[in-house]
């Protein structure tokens, strides 16, 4: 991604690359301050709409299996003695079904959490380097007004990290009753594990980001 490679100022273990900065600093760049403050507002609202589309998809998941839980319930309830064939298949399709929401969450929220953080990324990088070239006290002021956007992002972060974290202590809890609800556990307990890992980033970045603002 060609945006992505010109304004990402964040090295691997994600402190600010100020190499990067320098170079920004050296090259002739038709970039004024206020392209970088409107293209970091819009990659925030892309990574928020992202968040939100996730947050989406972990309420359904959620909410999907819930009902199936219930139907089994009832079905435990309603249990018939002198037919345990036909139980153990009722069974094993409640639970199945429960899988295949767990799949279906997995293939939906996987390709979305790189692209999340990506567009994070990119718009604290364009207000890192929109510092560089304020030229006047107005200016300075419009970004630490962004800073307290940032703050507000990762406050929606915490929400959505939150309810995530207890979200997968509940899969955690789901009995492996049959190979594919256990096959699919497991995907979907790495993919909330990659989630929250990149929630944690997302703090990490914003801390970062903090310290190196207020000191340029």
């Amino acid at each position: 991604d060609t945006h992505r490679s010109q304004y990402a100022i964040f090295s691997p273990d994600l402190r600010i690359d100020t190499n990067i900065i320098e170079k920004f600093r050296s090259d002739t760049s038709d970039m004024a301050f206020l392209d970088l403050v409107v293209a970091h507002e819009d990659e925030f609202a892309a990574a928020l709409d992202i968040l939100n589309e996730m947050t989406a998809h972990t309420n359904t998941v959620g909410a999907n299996i819930q009902k199936r839980a219930e139907a089994l319930n009832k079905l435990n309830k309603e249990k018939n003695t002198e037919n345990l064939r036909l139980y153990s298949r009722d069974v094993k399709k409640i639970v199945d079904g429960g899988a295949q929401d767990m799949d279906e969450f997995v293939a939906r929220i996987n390709p979305i959490i790189p692209s999340f953080l990506e567009r994070y990324e990119q718009g604290i990088s364009c207000l890192a380097l929109a510092v560089f070239l304020i030229k006047d006290e107005s200016e300075r002021e419009a970004v630490e007004k962004v800073l307290l956007a940032i703050d507000g992002f990762v406050n929606n972060v915490s929400v959505s990290e939150e309810a995530i974290a207890k979200f997968r202590v509940s899969v955690i809890n789901l009995p492996e009753i049959t190979s594919k609800v256990k096959s699919s556990k497991r995907k979907m307990i790495e993919s909330l594990d990659s989630l929250l890992d990149v929630f944690a980033k997302v703090k990490l970045m914003a801390t970062e980001a903090h310290s190196f603002l207020e000191n340029n």
